[in-house]
């Protein structure tokens, strides 16, 4: 009688472990997170440094209201930039480390900075608020993009726009709201019909005066992007034809 009360404790017990062991081995196993740390990002691109890579370098700050962020996606998209991305953190010494050997001044007050490696050597750079005009036109000059697009998708300011609009050329201008969701699928179609073609955002602080000119020349509302995207033919100082409230298959057809 002891020995069968043995044995079904140790059953018993045995039946327990088991158990034990079984929900141990069911329990969800703690998720391994292999994502290189901010120094390894930093190291990477001192590495690309030392050993004479050739490559392009956008450092930003931790400001989520950054245009040339979706831009270079944008750029990354249609002309087949490739470029290092990194946050700007002034407290960290790999990043430190990083400037020194950049040698170029860059402070915590500059938001970005856009960087042309050759052999390990800063090529050309751009740092404080970019503009997109300011980045396409490094990037032409650099010969990172050809000549041909200071006249294809280009976006212009108040200080461009009468130099175009006076053009004996015939140029398509997209006016549109800056936070359109559509505005890179609008610019694309530019881009991709090859033609003479610029870009003007509604309201922008270097836009202002051109934002003016399109309310009164189109009878536009002002302070109102109802009536936006606008697709804009100009030649000669003169509006040749306009289309509001362009939708993206019009707006293509339109081009041709």
């Amino acid at each position: 009688m002891k020995k069968k009360k043995l044995v079904i404790i140790i059953c018993s017990i045995l039946m327990i472990i088991v158990g034990i062991v079984m929900l141990l081995s069911t329990e969800e196993k703690p998720i391994i997170n292999n994502a290189p740390s901010y120094d390894d990002e930093v190291n990477k691109i001192i590495k690309k440094l030392e050993n004479k890579e050739s490559f392009n370098l956008y450092l930003y700050s931790y400001s989520e209201d950054l245009d040339l962020k979706d831009t270079l996606k944008y750029y990354k998209k249609i002309f087949s930039i490739n470029y290092e991305s990194l946050k700007m953190d002034f407290s960290n010494k790999a990043y430190k480390t990083l400037l020194e050997k950049l040698e170029i001044n860059i402070s915590p007050s500059d938001e970005q900075a856009f960087i042309i490696i050759k052999d390990g050597y800063i090529h050309e750079s751009i740092n404080g608020l970019i503009s997109e005009k300011n980045l396409r036109n490094l990037l032409i000059k650099d010969k990172v993009i050809d000549q041909e697009y200071k006249y294809i998708d280009y976006y212009i300011e108040d200080s461009d726009f009468n130099k175009y609009y006076s053009s004996n050329e015939i140029y398509n201008i997209l006016y549109i709201n800056i936070n359109n969701n559509d505005l890179f699928k609008y610019r694309e179609i530019l881009y991709k019909n090859n033609t003479k073609s610029l870009v003007v955002y509604y309201g922008i602080i270097d836009s202002m005066d051109t934002t003016t000119f399109f309310e009164n020349a189109l009878n536009l509302p002002p302070e109102n992007t109802d009536k936006l995207p606008v697709l804009i033919k100009t030649q000669s100082s003169k509006i040749i034809y306009s289309k509001s409230n362009i939708s993206l298959d019009d707006f293509e057809k339109e081009l041709s």
